[in-house]
């Protein structure tokens, strides 16, 4: 009788990271509108720095859980693209609103 191979458990992408990764993008979303619409309107500027606030807290709560699942879970590249993201996005803006 052949037998079953025993099974691999598959490792799971973070949820805190796939949370840090899209209020990352969310918080790019919100600059990039101050920067096509001439006057920075004061509530896309708050959703942004907000939304890139969550995005570093998420990614830092994700780093420390994917290293203590000791290989069981994944998405350490979206953990940090989630927390460096939004302020390169936040430097820009900054940078282009001192030029002007």
């Amino acid at each position: 009788m052949a037998q079953i191979p025993p099974s691999v458990p598959e490792k799971k992408v973070n949820p805190s990271a796939n949370g840090s990764l899209i209020f990352a993008l969310i918080s790019i979303l919100m600059f990039a509108v101050i920067f096509i619409t001439k006057p920075a309107i004061r509530i896309y500027l708050t959703l942004g720095e907000l939304s890139a606030l969550i995005a570093t807290i998420l990614g830092i709560i994700a780093l420390v859980q994917i290293k203590r699942s000791a290989g069981a879970q994944t998405g350490k590249s979206w953990a940090i693209l989630g927390i460096v993201i939004p302020y390169i996005a936040l430097f820009i803006f900054v940078s282009r609103a001192l030029l002007q």
